[in-house]
């Protein structure tokens, strides 16, 4: 996985700390738990943001490749566009990280596990087949 994202910035919001699961005691779990949630929020605009990067920019390198004054520039955003999908994809990995923890968590306090959109959006296309 070659993580295009800023380090420092990424492990400011994850916080550096490598919590175990075993770590977290009965007293501070909800706050853990409201971490995580902040966490994922935060990675999901950014990946939201990535995604849409990458939408314009294939869009636009889609269009100017026609135009043959503009190859170079098709060129260069197709590259743009696959750097954000890359980007879009590591944060995907860092917010089902992120999931596990959380859920884990909640199973152990005997807690709802809260639906995502990944899962709800597997649930439609299962009901779809």
């Amino acid at each position: 996985m070659a993580l295009g994202l800023c380090a420092c910035t990424t492990n400011q919001i994850l916080g550096n700390k490598s919590k175990n699961s075993s770590d977290t005691s009965s007293s501070n779990w909800q706050s853990d738990v409201s971490e995580l949630n902040e966490k994922i929020v935060i990675l999901t605009r950014w990946q939201q943001g990535y995604r849409m990067t990458a939408q314009q920019a294939q869009f636009k390198a889609d269009r100017l490749q026609f135009q043959e004054e503009n190859i170079i520039d098709s060129k260069r955003l197709w590259k743009v566009a696959e750097n954000a999908k890359q980007k879009a994809e590591d944060l995907q990995l860092i917010i089902d990280n992120l999931v596990v923890q959380r859920n884990e968590i909640l199973t152990r306090h005997n807690q709802p596990i809260p639906k995502t959109t990944r899962d709800e959006n597997k649930n439609s296309i299962e009901e779809q087949e």
